[in-house]
């Protein structure tokens, strides 16, 4: 059987892929801890909440929800680079909902060289 490696690359990098997701949805989150609302420069988090405030707890789970994801694909040989310009075009396109206001990209790729670094 001849299999073709651009056929190949994709299913590796989709797997790792689902990996990732796994990895990020089952990563430790920071709630529970989330008596410091003044973290958040709010008395209590009914105070962060009416008054529209980020809950300092949301971007932390979100950071390490994306070390776990990157883990994986860094594991896995799969070109990677956390992109807060994909996150903000994601963003602004309503892409995830109006009730999301955070969003952060990974794109991956499997090449002979990384495309997200440019060291000349």
């Amino acid at each position: 059987m001849i299999y073709e490696e651009k056929e190949l690359e994709m299913e590796g990098v989709l797997q790792t892929a689902r990996q990732m997701c796994t990895a990020a949805r089952t990563a430790p989150k920071a709630r529970g801890l989330n008596e410091c609302c003044d973290w958040c420069n709010q008395a209590n988090c009914q105070g962060c909440r009416e008054n529209q405030s980020v809950c300092v707890f949301d971007p932390m789970d979100l950071g390490i929800a994306l070390g776990s994801a990157v883990s994986v694909a860094s594991m896995n040989h799969v070109d990677n680079r956390i992109m807060f310009s994909v996150g903000k075009g994601a963003l602004s396109l309503g892409m995830l909902g109006p009730e999301v206001k955070m969003i952060l990209g990974i794109p991956l790729a499997a090449a002979g060289k990384a495309p997200y670094f440019d060291r000349k």
